[in-house]
Parts: C-alpha cells; structure tokens; sequence
C-alpha cells in the first residue's frame, strides 16, 4: 500500500487519481472476498484517492456485478467518487440499468459515476453479448440507444418508450428516478 501512497501523493498536483478495481488487485490482494475488497477501498479513500472504478464482464473477464459491487463500495466509503470503467449497456435492459445506477447514486450520495463502453472486437466479448441474447454488430447502436433511454427515464419521463434495439423498452409508470436521485448520476 505504501506504493499507493507515494503514488497519489506524487500526482497530487491538480490531477485526480483514481484506484481501477481490475481481477489483477483482486489475485493481488489473494482474495475476491468482498470484505477484504471493501477494505482495500477504504484505505484507498484514507490515502488519498479520488475514485474508485470497476469494470464489467459476465463471462470474458468474469468478476462481481459492477453497480452492486459499487454500491457496497458506496456504503463503506464517503467521499470517493465511483465509476464503472467500462459498463456495457448492452449486457442490460435499460430499465433495469436506470433502477439500479439510480439507487447505487443515491446510496453514495451522488458520487456514481458511469462510464460506458460498447465493448470491443474480442472473441470472448463477441460471446458474452451473444449470450444475452445481442448480435455482436449491434452492440454500439444498443448503447447509444440505451443512453437515450436511460436520459428519459432519470429526466421524469413516464412513458412507453418504443425503439429499434429495445422494442416496448419500459413503461415507466409509477417510478419516478428524480425521487429516486437528487440528479442523473454522471454519464460519460
């Protein structure tokens, strides 16, 4: 840890530092544990990073659940921003995506933040998204198209929302994600 440190005290200058959660810290630390993780997060907040990022893999890197994972993070930190580096929409029906970002950015107060990605040109990628049922090529449109909705949905939308990669996507009709956030958790 003492690498840490020196690490993000000589980056300091003005630049944000942040700590990716990668399957390689997990072989390092000798352990999956959620516990121990969620150690390794708190002293990372205590040294001085200035956020936390996991990644997002079903099966070609397979690894926890990133917004649930977050939102542990979340409850065992307090000033860390969290971000997922990257997520796949795709893997995901929006409505799910928009239930679960919204309640991990209420449980961090406000500190998620999503970074998404559409995956790229790797077998095993190819694999993951086929098994959920997505056609590789449309894996762009698909995250385009879910950012749309999701946007909607954060912004009050109440409504059947019809489109090409999410026919009759979500009927919104009784939540409301401004009650559920105190704003849209930060989309990159």
């Amino acid at each position: 840890m003492n690498y840490y440190i020196a690490m993000v005290n000589e980056l300091r200058e003005g630049i944000k530092v942040g700590l990716f959660l990668s399957t390689r810290i997990t072989r390092q630390i000798r352990s999956a544990e959620p516990a121990e993780l969620l150690a390794l997060c708190r002293t990372a907040e205590a040294v001085g990073f200035d956020s936390l990022w996991v990644g997002d893999s079903l099966l070609a890197r397979p690894r926890h659940e990133p917004l649930a994972l977050l939102g542990a993070i979340a409850a065992s930190t307090n000033k860390v921003r969290l971000g997922t580096g990257v997520l796949l929409p795709a893997l995901r029906h929006p409505l799910l995506l928009a239930h679960s970002a919204a309640t991990v950015d209420r449980i961090s107060a406000g500190r998620l933040v999503l970074g998404f990605g559409a995956g790229f040109n790797y077998p095993p990628t190819a694999h993951e998204l086929e098994s959920v049922g997505v056609p590789f090529r449309q894996r762009v449109g698909r995250m385009v198209e879910t950012i749309e909705v999701l946007r909607k949905l954060w912004g009050g939308v109440c409504q059947l929302v019809e489109k090409q990669w999410h026919p009759r996507s979500a009927r919104v009709a009784q939540l409301n994600y401004q009650v559920a956030t105190r704003q849209p958790p930060d989309v990159r």
